[in-house]
């Protein structure tokens, strides 16, 4: 792994913490920031390769300066969208969960 791919593939999670840390306003232990930077890292990258090969229909991947280049754009692109879209959805999604014992575990 050279270092073009590691910058393309892990530094565009880095601008998806710092927006979202803009949006929230406020500052998270560091294992919550560790499992948020993974999250990103795994939805950046899904959906980078899913744009890649679904829209533009390519299929190798060699991390050259030039593609690298592309990918850094579009991940940083979905880096800035994916904050906005997950607060979007929290504000105004709400899931409730209801939970009944067993009458024998009652007694």
């Amino acid at each position: 792994m050279g270092i073009n791919q590691i910058l393309a593939i892990f530094f565009p999670a880095i601008v998806a913490i710092k927006m979202h840390e803009k949006l929230d306003g406020k500052t998270e232990k560091n294992i919550q920031v560790c499992q948020r930077y993974f999250k990103a890292v795994l939805v950046i990258n899904v959906i980078e390769y899913c744009i890649l090969i679904y829209g533009i229909k390519q299929t190798e991947f060699i991390f050259t300066n030039q593609f690298t280049l592309k990918y850094m754009v579009l991940s940083i692109v979905i880096a800035i969208i994916y904050p906005v879209i997950e607060k979007i959805l929290k504000m105004n999604l709400k899931l409730e969960l209801d939970v009944e014992k067993n009458n024998e575990e009652k007694n």
